[in-house]
């Protein structure tokens, strides 16, 4: 049970920081903020792994892995989000 919390609180707070740095202007959207913040975690998790040469072994990261991970991942969506609204006009 904690472990689940934990996992959530992470996911929160990673994934919120990251939409601050990427986005400053926008008002945080925590749905999105939770699911970037988690999946960078794995991302932060892995590459972790491939710095400290563990090999590719996928697991959890720290606040700051996920905070970095989901940095990297927001980044991503926002030029994925500027291409598909360039293509658009």
């Amino acid at each position: 049970m904690w472990l689940i919390l934990a996992l959530i609180l992470i996911g929160m707070v990673a994934g919120g920081i990251a939409e601050r740095v990427v986005y400053p202007e926008w008002k945080i959207d925590w749905t999105e903020a939770f699911i970037v913040g988690l999946a960078g975690s794995f991302l932060g998790g892995l590459l972790g792994s491939l710095i400290a040469g563990e090999g590719f072994s996928l697991h959890m990261a720290p606040l700051i892995g996920s905070i970095i991970g989901a940095i990297i991942l927001l980044a991503i969506i926002k030029f994925v989000r500027g291409r598909i609204r360039a293509a658009g006009r």
